[in-house]
């Protein structure tokens, strides 16, 4: 069977692509926990990566307005480069600070990059009113993201067995590679005035209106609570903690991490068929109490068994994150959705930023098992919580 790979022709395309599978390569994904281990305390640790995600949150305002102004191609050189150096300051890092600084800078780079890569090629389709092909681009992106990251956290898992700078010293290597090709790309359509940083700021104030309307609040406590227990677990020390617990180190989170990636490929293709069993109504609040019940048993003393509720929790985040995206694009005007799910993921980062500081502190003294239960049981009760209030939405429709 011959491979066709969308719009390959063009030069922008073929460049996302290239991109997009030199910052899918995580080599550090199955090895971060171990590597910052070494420099300092958990509980420090965790304080840092409050901070940083305080500069991640910060950062997407003005990034977003600079690339509305200046360009999309520019902002992707600035946030190519900034993380190209980031990465070179954590792989060579000889304290806690240099690794402060060098995420400090990557953070930075994401926020630079954020969209604009994307909406530059949606620009160059659409130049041609080609712009109908994006769906498939963006498809074979997924794609090709998919066999990076299984390929980087493989490699990089055994690589930290040879030398633990090696991982981190392959990732700064291909965000070098990164910031080179970024070079390639070509803006077709120039900035216009752009975006004043008050307007952007008033863009985002109407995220918050949107997401109070009465269609959509039946559905914002399970969402939220899904994508913060799905942050708490894939950006901060739940998944290495959850699987040291279990007994997997460097080498076996490389296999597990890479095994689970396949697999949630795998079941978010089967989303659109989940989704007519299920139905909206039911499947966030379901999602939440999987995720839920996996954090809960995740901190029993299962052995290798305990690998099925990592399993539980990765799947009910992959599969609730482009669901969520479903039901906000379903209820919302075409304008106000890309906002809108801006402003979710705000509301996720903020308790994300103090509940990781109670994590790092928490393995620090022994106690993260008990911690993974509370934040279990708080999800179930949350999901109950969530069924009772719709159950009370539907009534009041009806009446």
């Amino acid at each position: 069977m011959k491979l066709v790979i969308p719009q390959v022709q063009r030069r922008n395309v073929l460049l996302f692509y290239l991109l997009t599978a030199f910052y899918s390569l995580w080599f550090v994904e199955a090895v971060w926990y171990f590597y910052w281990s070494k420099f300092a305390s958990y509980t420090v640790i965790g304080l840092m990566f409050s901070v940083l995600t305080i500069v991640w949150i910060v950062a997407e305002i003005p990034t977003g307005a600079f690339a509305d102004r200046y360009g999309r191609k520019l902002s992707v050189n600035i946030g190519a480069f900034l993380q190209a150096i980031g990465a070179v300051l954590l792989a060579a890092a000889p304290n806690i600070w240099w690794l402060f600084l060098g995420g400090f800078l990557e953070n930075i780079g994401r926020a630079f990059i954020s969209g604009s890569l994307e909406a530059l090629v949606f620009d160059d389709l659409k130049a041609d009113k080609s712009n109908q092909e994006f769906d498939k681009v963006m498809a074979f992106k997924a794609q090709v993201a998919l066999i990076a990251f299984t390929t980087g956290v493989l490699i990089g898992g055994f690589a930290f067995l040879i030398y633990f700078r090696l991982p981190h010293i392959l990732q700064a290597s291909q965000m070098i590679l990164a910031f080179l090709v970024s070079f390639g790309l070509k803006e077709r359509l120039r900035p216009s005035n752009g975006k004043s940083l008050k307007n952007v700021l008033k863009q985002n104030l109407v995220g918050f209106q949107q997401l109070g309307k009465i269609t959509l609040r039946p559905f914002l406590l399970p969402a939220l609570t899904l994508m913060l227990l799905f942050f708490l677990y894939d950006w901060g020390f739940s998944k290495p903690a959850l699987a040291v617990h279990f007994g997997l180190y460097s080498r076996g989170q490389a296999i597990l991490y890479a095994a689970m990636a396949v697999i949630a490929v795998g079941a978010v293709g089967l989303l659109p068929k989940i989704r007519r069993k299920v139905g909206d109504t039911i499947a966030l609040p379901l999602l939440v109490a999987v995720a839920g019940l996996g954090f809960v048993l995740g901190g029993l003393p299962l052995g290798l068994m305990g690998i099925g509720t990592i399993l539980a929790i990765d799947l009910s985040g992959n599969i609730g994150e482009p669901w969520i995206s479903i039901i906000v694009n379903k209820h919302l005007e075409s304008q106000y959705r890309a906002t809108s799910l801006s402003t979710l993921q705000f509301l996720v980062r903020v308790p994300f930023i103090f509940i990781n500081i109670i994590a790092g502190r928490a393995i620090d003294a022994g106690w993260i098992n008990s911690f993974h239960i509370i934040i279990g049981i708080s999800a179930l009760a949350l999901a109950l919580i969530s069924l009772k209030i719709r159950k009370i939405a539907t009534e009041v429709r009806q009446n």
